[in-house]
């Protein structure tokens, strides 16, 4: 197959400007010619097909589309999740904040706090020795 010939009479059946002499030789071609004849089958096939859907078409899905199951969670509950989920989040927020400032070098506070005299530690003030 001379794809010259060719390409000069798929250009003449798409309408485009195609050299005379190219497709005058290509159509001394049996199998040119058998080439054309596709091609203007293809042109018609192409020309006949709407691209707009069928009526039936229409008909099919809105009959699909519109059996919808009634939803799982309503609104009310969807708000609920929501909500506890931000409030979730703040608390956890919150929380690492906290944690973020917590100290762990200085001591504990004191429960309660102990005094003791000098004289309690002398060996004057020991009894039995």
């Amino acid at each position: 197959m001379n794809a010259e010939w060719a390409g000069a009479l798929s250009r003449l059946t798409d309408g485009e400007p195609a050299d005379a002499e190219l497709v005058a030789d290509a159509l001394e071609s049996r199998e040119m010619r058998q080439l054309l004849v596709d091609y203007v089958r293809l042109r018609a096939a192409v020309r006949d097909d709407c691209p707009d859907p069928s009526a039936a078409f229409y008909a099919r899905m809105r009959g699909a589309l519109g059996s919808r199951r009634p939803p799982l969670i309503d609104r009310r509950t969807s708000l609920r999740v929501a909500a506890a989920l931000a409030l979730a989040v703040l608390l956890t927020g919150l929380g690492v904040e906290g944690w973020r400032h917590w100290r762990e070098d200085t001591p504990p506070h004191p429960a309660r706090v102990l005094r003791f005299d000098a004289s309690e530690w002398t060996a004057a003030g020991r009894s039995g020795s």
